[in-house]
């Protein structure tokens, strides 16, 4: 295994990753969150030949009325069923940012997305912006958000059912090779939830067309990036505006001992993440691959 963990390496240019690998990867990573891996899901992303290789590689991991791993399916079930409810309530709050004009496509992630969450789980989404408005974004989404009282801060020691938007990107850019391992970014992706505009879905899977080389059966479509006509002087005030409402929050931050130096605080690029939680869930997939000399 090399220095990132979990990343599953093909073996020359060109050439197909080992889908079998893959695949024990994501059963793996199940169990790491407490989950199962349904066969739905692998035939989605997997070809036939590659879950046989799969199953007839590693007969000793259980699989049970359509679920592989050895955690417990009435777990799994309720959480899965604990993730359905908590996404509708996402959907219908992410409805509420409809009317910012530069959301270009918003969508749920996390837990909710990939169907295994708790009661007390937040509901984690991911913001495609206009490029040069994402500060701007960020500014009237946190304001439309506190005031119906959903929206997640920092510090906050009631999460459950907060709406918590951890990345912002630009529609302009769509594409996420080596933002972490691009194993389990390329699964966070085909797992995202589109709730306003879901045909961006296809720009973004077709602007990360290396992901077929994780999941060989994904059907990705081509489709080319959204058009933003120029908006003459107002154009200009708004990125001036933009680059305002940046300076302003990086200082809010900083102001109020937000963990800012973690993040990723771009123009057109915004990432929130935990690297404590990341290093915990790498950890506990190598050792868990180690088991299996992979």
């Amino acid at each position: 295994m090399s220095k990132d963990e979990g990343r599953t390496k093909g073996k020359g240019k060109g050439e197909r990753l080992e889908g079998h690998r893959i695949l024990l990867s994501l059963v793996l990573l199940a169990e790491v969150h407490d989950d199962l891996l349904s066969l739905s899901d692998a035939r989605r992303l997997f070809t036939q030949p590659q879950i046989d290789e799969f199953c007839a590689r590693y007969p000793d991991i259980p699989f049970r009325d359509g679920f592989w791993g050895k955690g417990s399916r009435e777990r799994a079930m309720k959480r899965r069923a604990i993730a359905r409810v908590k996404l509708e309530r996402a959907q219908r709050y992410i409805r509420m940012l409809s009317r910012i004009p530069w959301i270009t496509c918003a969508g749920v992630t996390g837990s909710v997305a990939c169907g295994n969450a708790g009661e007390r789980d937040d509901l984690d989404v991911l913001l495609f912006v206009e490029k040069n408005r994402l500060w701007l974004t960020r500014f009237l989404e946190h304001g439309v958000l506190w005031l119906y009282g959903i929206r997640r801060f920092y510090g906050g020691t009631y999460v459950r059912d907060r709406i918590c938007v951890n990345y912002y990107r630009s529609d302009d850019n769509v594409d996420f090779r080596g933002e972490g391992n691009d194993l389990l970014t390329a699964f966070e992706l085909v797992m995202i939830k589109p709730v306003i505009n879901p045909g961006f879905l296809s720009i973004l899977l077709g602007s990360n067309r290396w992901i077929s080389d994780f999941f060989p059966n994904l059907k990705i479509p081509s489709c080319s990036g959204p058009d933003h006509p120029s908006r003459g002087m107002m154009h200009y005030v708004l990125d001036a505006l933009d680059r305002l409402c940046m300076m302003a929050q990086i200082f809010y931050m900083r102001l109020t001992g937000h963990p800012y130096r973690d993040a990723v605080l771009e123009r057109n690029r915004i990432r929130f993440v935990d690297p404590r939680r990341w290093d915990v869930r790498q950890t506990k997939l190598k050792r868990k691959l180690d088991l299996y000399n992979v």
